[in-house]
């Protein structure tokens, strides 16, 4: 899956570097499911085994692959389709005398035996994941008709097209729809597919239109999931080349759809999915997928979700650790998030599933149990997700051969009265082992009620090869963080995590302006973002601490491992901690940890390698900081020594190779307790229910967040305070038209060329370092959306747009009656 923050085009889903996962059906001879269909016209061998190769590997196997010869007149051509249908029984070679690729598509659709259809042209790819999801997409939203996914040229061009269906109307300007779709098999004869005589080229376009004529559309998954060669010989090119030959099929297209061009307004107009909106849980599963597990250890780990986060990378390592050990893994997250993390966790497993990015809320449950039954799934790890917990009566009693175990990070008092270990030790006769990032967090969950003789510990642990000290890098480091004129020599303290209140950010720059103001020389570096920012600056200001505080904002991982590189303290005193992932980095780089002595910290920071500050009286507690960080600044060879000590600790006990044999031993254990002892199961209708009202606990749960946070937002703005837009009050469906009509108008085109231009990149790279280039990168429609906004070029289009001439221009050239779709928004037409 490739990673839109920094795209590889090498990495195609059959490229060597990717993850394996034996995909193998059951029984290849049932009926399928899908029926794929692929023209092909003179194939050659270079791009058609990838074809071939990217179609035999996907997670949904069952299906059937119906490739339609149209005339080939090469004999190479004919022996590599013959070659591939020989390979596979689900394979099936059909021929006619050459009439083009939608005879070809709608000859391929008369001989399915699927119910759905998917169009794959002979030299594009699809990720391993895509039939299965789209599939259960249309399962899931009935008011869709077909779906696609993102996706990501390559080949003579390379870039990331992050549109699709959810642009509508727009698309009778411009084809913004990859021809990669699964349809319904009903769907397609309902319009009586493919125009035939369209032979020249964007016959999906008129495909798509027809559709929109019958009232019928669809949705595209946000995920890049479509690998569309860009071939400077192709069909589409040529078309696009040839003036008169566009220009005639454009009059086609006007003809044809006269309707829809005359009044989009009788565009079919389906909004997206509303994660929030109440909807009828079914729990039966309407598709069959039985795959061969052999003898294979195959785990579902289930997570919330996959984004920047300690928990996160930990699961990230957990994943990486147990393939090395021969593990096949399968993610699936439960809660609605933008999963920007989700690529990391593609390079280690291609079965990764966001569900969020495809489904209702109210079809978690059956797809969790379709996933543990096609895979043969044998154990179950689950870690921070309350819905996982709640179904698990329902996973358990329908698929009762799993062994199941959760993982648990840290202990918020506050939250949902102690959160996920309270959780757990609730559900504790549903789960054959429970495991605690530390000692600490394994006596509170015991406390809460779980069985003492099924919880173990499991620490978080360090990549000791990735975060090690090295002198160059060290000093490369510091460079860029001190200022001209700063001594090299100037003791860097170092904060990373959450501006939130269990990290006690105002106690964190109370603790730096009384070292300030003992005529300590440090510089600190503040590296996070959260709800306390304002604050915090607020102080900084106000105290002039300029000089000697630095707030960094939000920071990917590459720059936190930069800030540890330079530091030479790092400083923690939150209010609650399991055991701080920053510490391990810290201590694996050679830094010295001041922590708050909390949770399981003293598990790894032994009085050797660090300090743990009680929590006590304020004053006092701020005093042992200041005293203890005086202390290590003014005193460089005894700080130095210490450091080294932590590096030590982490090489001899605390490294990811531990932790993964750890986690392997504690797996083999739950199955030894599910094959011992097993849990008891609840009642299939019992069990059904709670799935029910798990699911139903959630929508409301969310919903309540989001009124909650618009409640609060109006209440400021009515005390006359200043809020930033919260991009949860946009609706996802309005988000995405409006970056449609932005980027797909001439005007914003135009600016993008120049934005590309020599010139222009290298005055950005001087005056911006480049950051003017930013939002290309940014794959989230509602970050995406805020960034262009704010950029210079669109405040200037902003401000012309209420010109009295541009006013005009726009009269002219659209008629008196033109109407902008986002009238209260800048207007780039």
């Amino acid at each position: 899956m490739i990673d839109p923050s920094h795209p590889d085009y090498a990495d195609t889903p059959i490229a060597p570097g990717r993850p394996a996962f034996r995909y193998a059906a059951a029984d290849p001879r049932t009926t399928p499911g899908v029926s794929i269909i692929t023209p092909c016209h003179n194939v050659e061998e270079w791009y058609w085994r990838e074809t071939a190769e990217c179609v035999l590997r996907q997670s949904f196997q069952n299906f059937e692959w119906i490739l339609v010869d149209d005339g080939s007149s090469d004999g190479a051509s004919v022996k590599l389709l013959e070659a591939v249908a020989a390979r596979d029984p689900r394979v099936r070679l059909i021929r006619q005398a050459n009439a083009g690729p939608g005879a070809a598509r709608n000859h391929g659709a008369r001989e399915a035996r699927g119910q759905f259809l998917l169009w794959l042209d002979a030299d594009d790819l699809i990720e391993p994941t895509y039939i299965e999801k789209s599939l259960w997409c249309l399962i899931s939203h009935p008011e869709f008709d077909f779906c696609n996914a993102w996706s990501v040229g390559f080949g003579d061009q390379e870039y990331l097209w992050p549109r699709g269906f959810n642009l509508g109307a727009l698309s009778l300007r411009e084809n913004q729809i990859d021809k990669t779709a699964l349809v319904r098999r009903k769907t397609h004869l309902k319009i009586g597919g493919f125009d035939e005589s369209l032979r020249i080229g964007h016959e999906d376009w008129d495909y798509w239109l027809s559709m929109a004529s019958a009232g019928l559309w669809g949705w595209t998954m946000p995920e890049y999931l479509i690998w569309y060669r860009r071939r400077s010989s192709s069909r589409f090119q040529q078309t696009e080349n040839d003036t008169r030959r566009r220009t005639a099929f454009l009059h086609h297209l006007w003809t044809k759809h006269a309707r829809l061009y005359a009044d989009e307004s009788t565009f079919p107009n389906r909004p997206d999915p509303d994660p929030m909106a109440p909807a009828r849980a079914c729990l039966d599963i309407d598709v069959a997928n039985p795959m061969a597990s052999g003898q294979h250890r195959r785990l579902l780990f289930i997570v919330p979700w996959m984004t920047l986060g300690g928990a996160d990378k930990f699961n990230i390592d957990v994943v990486e650790q147990l393939v090395r050990r021969g593990w096949e893994i399968t993610i699936a997250t439960t809660m609605p998030s933008q999963h920007e993390w989700m690529p990391r966790f593609a390079r280690h497993t291609p079965d990764v599933f966001a569900l969020s990015n495809f489904l209702r809320l109210v079809d978690y449950p059956r797809f969790l149990l379709y996933l543990l039954q096609s895979r043969g799934i044998t154990h179950v790890l689950m870690s921070n997700s309350q819905l996982g917990y709640e179904l698990l009566p329902y996973l358990r009693s329908h698929y009762p051969r799993a062994a199941f175990m959760d993982y648990c990070h840290s202990a918020p008092p506050e939250w949902k009265d102690g959160g996920y270990p309270t959780m757990a030790a609730r559900w504790t006769d549903c789960l054959d082992l429970h495991v605690a990032s530390s000692d600490h967090l394994r006596q509170y969950t015991i406390g809460r009620g779980a069985r003492a003789d099924r919880i173990e510990v499991c620490h978080t642990n360090i990549d000791a090869g990735q975060w090690r000290p090295e002198p160059t890098a060290r000093s490369e480091a510091r460079r860029s963080y001190l200022a001209a004129g700063e001594s090299g020599e100037r003791a860097i303290i170092l904060w990373c995590g959450r501006l939130v209140s269990d990290k006690r950010p105002q106690f964190l720059v109370e603790i730096l302006k009384a070292l300030r103001d003992e005529g300590v020389d440090f510089l600190a570096l503040l590296a996070g973002d959260g709800e306390h920012r304002p604050s915090v600056e607020e102080f900084v200001d106000r105290h002039k601490l300029g000089d000697v505080v630095r707030l960094l904002g939000a920071v990917r991982n590459d720059e936190v491992a930069r800030l540890m590189a330079a530091a030479d303290i790092f400083l923690l005193p939150s209010a609650v901690e399991g055991i701080s992932l920053a510490i391990f980095e810290a201590m694996a780089m050679g830094v010295v940890p001041v922590s708050a002595n909390i949770g399981g910290q003293s598990e790894l920071v032994a009085p050797e390698v660090g300090f743990l500050i009680p929590h006590g009286k304020p004053e006092h507690e701020k005093r042992q900081y200041v005293d203890t960080l005086k202390r290590l600044v003014d005193d460089v060879p005894w700080r130095r020594r210490i450091g080294e000590a932590a590096r030590r600790r982490i090489e001899e006990r605390f490294t990811l190779r531990h932790m993964g044999e750890r986690m392997h031993e504690l797996l083999l254990l739950a199955e030894t307790h599910h094959r011992a002892a097993p849990c008891a199961t609840m009642p299939i209708g019992p069990a059904d229910q709670c799935a029910v009202t798990s699911i139903e606990r959630l929508r409301l749960e969310l919903l309540a967040d989001h009124l909650w946070l618009r409640l609060n937002r109006q209440q400021a703005a009515g005390r006359g305070e200043r809020t930033e837009l919260d991009p949860a009050d946009a609706p996802i469906s309005l988000v995405r038209a409006e970056l449609g009509y932005i980027e797909n108008s001439s005007s914003w085109r135009r600016i993008q060329r120049f934005r590309q231009s020599r010139p222009y990149r290298l005055w950005a790279r001087l005056a911006h370092r480049g950051a003017g280039l930013a939002f290309e990168r940014i794959s989230d429609p509602r970050r995406r959306l805020a960034a262009i906004k704010a950029s210079r070029f669109y405040r200037l289009l902003q401000a012309i747009k209420h010109t009295p001439v541009y006013r005009m221009y726009v009269r002219r050239k659209y008629g008196p009656e033109f109407v902008n779709p986002f009238p209260d928004r800048a207007d780039v037409s």
